[in-house]
């Protein structure tokens, strides 16, 4: 008869250790983990990054495989071999990746594997950020043809914090009017553009816009190309959650009317 013998409490250990790091990296459904030695072949993967593989590049991936060999188009293996290399001189870094065939955006976290203060591979932590990425695209679009909206208008429109009462947006004609650079007006508090005595008359329709109710007033102002009347109007900007963010400011010159 053999004797069976026991696995030893360092060796149940270790598996345990490995049992447990499996369950973490295959419970982020989100997230896809892999990790590549010095030669670039996977040393671990969870199964998202499994599947990705095999979804973007066909490929069906094990343990030992060369990940570059996984990649048929030159310039994205290009790239991918960069970052390793970046990482095996030492280097953690974030990368935003476009894959343009399938139209697809990525966030990377590279970083070394480091044992016994020897670099001795690279491990990957990735999310999918194509539906942020593509939002952010349509805002940028959507911000300048608003922009170009506003800049069109006869009068000028400006956006205001409604908690800071700074300003978060101005049109081109409102810059023209107060001389002051666009850039120099958006962070400014609008007592800061407008003066002390304008702001005083205006901070009761302010505050009722800020209580959620759409105003308007007539006043004038002293611009460098002299004293102009004009009708502000004051609309509130809710937020998701049903609260007054910003204000909205449509300004029109009615000197002519005076």
């Amino acid at each position: 008869m053999h004797e069976i013998s026991s696995p030893s409490p360092l060796q149940i250990q270790t598996e345990n250790k490995e049992s447990l790091l499996n369950a973490i990296i295959n419970n982020s459904h989100e997230i896809y983990i892999f990790s590549i030695d010095l030669n670039c072949c996977y040393t671990a993967f969870n199964e998202k990054h499994r599947e990705q593989m095999k979804d973007i590049w066909d490929a069906d991936i094990y343990i030992g495989m060369n990940i570059l060999d996984c990649m048929n188009i030159p310039w994205l293996r290009e790239n991918a071999k960069k970052s390793i290399d970046r990482v095996l001189a030492g280097e953690s870094f974030v990368e935003v990746l476009h894959q343009f065939d399938k139209d697809l955006f990525f966030e990377l976290l590279w970083s070394p594997v480091i044992i016994n203060n020897k670099i001795k591979g690279v491990s990957v932590i990735s999310r999918d950020i194509t539906r942020e990425k593509k939002l952010e695209i349509e805002l940028k679009a959507n911000n300048s043809k608003f922009i170009s909206l506003a800049d069109g208008l006869p009068g000028f429109i400006a956006y205001v914090n409604a908690n800071t009462l700074r300003y978060e947006f101005v049109s081109k004609e409102f810059e023209r009017s107060f001389q002051v650079a666009r850039e120099n007006i958006i962070g400014s508090h609008v007592k800061e553009i407008i003066g002390e005595e304008n702001f005083q008359f205006a901070l009761k329709y302010i505050n009722e816009a800020k209580a959620g109710k759409s105003v308007s007033y007539e006043n004038y102002f002293n611009l460098v190309d002299g004293k102009r009347w004009f009708r502000v109007n004051y609309s509130p900007v809710f937020d998701e959650t049903g609260l007054v963010s910003s204000l909205c400011v449509l300004t029109y010159n009615i000197t002519p009317l005076k």
